[in-house]
């Protein structure tokens, strides 16, 4: 009986001790899975909180420019970081501790109601060239008004209707099209 009450000490001490190192270890709130990354609508922030903490922590960014990364709070074991949504695309976080690191895997959508010009622009340089540098017709240096006007012009006509601009003007919005001429009359 005597072993057996050893045998039980120790597996119980050795569960103890598996249970002690899990709790150290730096764990994360949200998702940590590249293949299942978070959304965060652009524009917008969501709070991280990491747990276990021990020691100082140090951030990695692979994108800084989609993501940007803000500690708000901290105590001796937990931190609260508030990860900001700044333009579509896709980064990872890193937090890292003296025991082990965690991180976020976010993608950053267009947030509904968000006109992009330059994404609604990727769509022209099929026919126009990149940065509407040519192809059919060049659009690079046009003005706001003319490209605009042009835009509004194949929707009102009557005479294009066969022509593939006037499938594509149709497509848009009005507050697109403003977008749009307005990116591409900025391109030089």
């Amino acid at each position: 009986m005597r072993t057996l009450n050893s045998l039980t000490k120790l597996t119980l001490a050795a569960v103890l001790i598996f249970a002690s190192a899990s709790a150290c270890a730096l764990s994360i709130s949200i998702t940590s899975d590249p293949d299942n990354r978070t959304p965060v609508a652009s524009g917008t922030t969501i709070d991280v909180q990491l747990t276990g903490v021990s020691g100082t922590i140090s951030v990695s960014n692979t994108n800084a420019t989609s993501v940007t990364a803000t500690k708000i709070s901290s105590t001796s074991t937990k931190s609260i970081y508030r990860l900001k949504g700044v333009s579509t695309g896709i980064a990872n976080i890193t937090f890292k501790d003296s025991k082990g690191k965690a991180t976020a895997y976010l993608k950053v959508l267009l947030r509904q109601g968000t006109l992009d010009g330059r994404q609604l622009a990727s769509n022209c340089y099929q026919c126009h060239g990149t940065n509407g540098t040519g192809g059919f017709e060049r659009l690079l240096g046009e003005s706001y008004s003319e490209i605009y006007g042009e835009l509004v012009e194949l929707i009102t006509e009557q005479e294009d209707e066969g022509e593939i601009m006037k499938a594509h003007a149709m497509g848009y919005t009005d507050a697109q099209m403003q977008a749009l001429a307005n990116y591409l009359a900025q391109l030089r």
